[in-house]
């Protein structure tokens, strides 16, 4: 059987978990519906690593991307390094695109060193640009590194890295110059740019003991106080250090459920949940869930409760959960197995946002 790009791109996904010998073969092929032997052919050995193509019958298909082409390399022409994630939700939020991400990237990948090419940027220049802080109105706020180079070599510094930080809603910039990319450093330009945060507490989540421990993390505040980006370092940590992550929102989560559950294969999706060595739960309480749906993500934290590490991220604190599951004994329960050996950071302060909101107005 030849898989089609996209089919193809799904199935590469599994590629880390089959090595790391969390999944196996046979599990890969109820997992996507495909055969045991497809499965092989394309991960085990000495599989393509690119999509396949198969030989032409005739006239090309039109695509459902062939449409949006023209678009998307205006897009690029603007800037040349947006993310094809960046031009996949405007094409979805905007232009009514109903394709899925994967045709997206698939044709960014080839449509971004043509259009590179118009503006006379070579591939190995355009491997070597700074990637410009780009994101969306609402979405969370993104960090980057930059290599300074050696711009300090003559004072004894043999290295120079740039820290940057530009927040969703306000736009507004954080940067700061630093001579290490480690986790602590990393914590440190947090702290410097979210006064509020306690960086003892994180200093100790730092270590992994709760992960050793099977133990969660839980990081509670209001919007834009650096929840997510906490979350996605202790993970890149504990990735480093050998353990299996995975990151979702709980809205993803329990979309992705659901559709098992209607399709007869919810034990095989919550395996997807169940197996990492923790799991990464973002956006908590940002949308109410309905009973049913509680109930999926009550099954989730039951069966990893001491088998597994959680790290969540929530704008509410544990007292209004009742109000994000839609059933206070619900809550209770999902808290009672969270809780029991959690390590709960409250960030404090205003959103930035609201700092922008102000600002402008002092301005004025």
């Amino acid at each position: 059987m030849v898989l089609d790009p996209y089919r193809w791109v799904e199935l590469r996904r599994f590629l880390g978990l089959l090595e790391s010998g969390a999944m196996s073969l046979s599990e890969i092929a109820r997992e996507t519906g495909l055969d045991r032997r497809t499965v092989r052919k394309y991960l085990a050995g000495e599989g393509p690593a690119s999509p396949p193509r198969r030989a032409s019958n005739g006239p090309r298909q039109q695509r459902v991307i062939d449409e949006f082409a023209p678009l998307i390399d205006s897009m690029l022409r603007a800037e040349i390094l947006m993310k094809a994630t960046v031009i996949h939700e405007r094409l979805a939020s905007d232009y009514g695109f109903t394709g899925n991400y994967q045709r997206v990237a698939l044709y960014v990948q080839e449509a971004r060193p043509r259009i590179a090419g118009e503006f006379g940027i070579t591939p190995k220049e355009l491997a070597g640009m700074h990637r410009r802080f780009e994101v969306i109105p609402g979405a969370q706020a993104q960090v980057d590194w930059g290599d300074e180079g050696m711009i300090l070599a003559h004072m004894g510094i043999p290295k120079v890295y740039s820290f940057h930080m530009t927040l969703s809603y306000s736009r507004d910039p954080f940067c700061c110059f630093i001579t290490s990319q480690d986790l602590q450093t990393f914590i440190d330009c947090h702290r410097r740019a979210f006064p509020d945060l306690d960086p003892r507490k994180v200093k100790d989540l730092a270590t992994l003991s709760f992960v050793e421990a099977k133990a969660n993390a839980a990081l509670l505040g209001p919007p834009e106080v650096g929840k997510t980006h906490i979350a996605v370092a202790l993970a890149v940590a504990a990735c480093r250090a050998g353990y299996l992550i995975y990151f979702t929102s709980l809205d993803d989560m329990v979309r992705n459920l659901k559709a098992a559950e209607a399709a007869g294969r919810l034990l095989n999706k919550l395996g997807t949940y169940l197996r990492p060595s923790v799991l990464v739960v973002d956006e908590v309480g940002y949308q109410p869930l309905e009973r049913a749906e509680a109930n999926l993500v009550f099954q989730v934290i039951s069966k990893r409760y001491e088998k597994g590490s959680i790290i969540l991220t929530s704008n509410k604190m544990c007292s209004e959960w009742g109000q994000v599951f839609g059933d206070e004994v619900l809550a209770t329960s999902i808290l009672d197995r969270l809780l029991h050996h959690c390590e709960v950071i409250s960030i404090n302060g205003p959103s930035y946002r609201l700092k922008a909101i102000e600002r402008d107005t002092d301005v004025a």
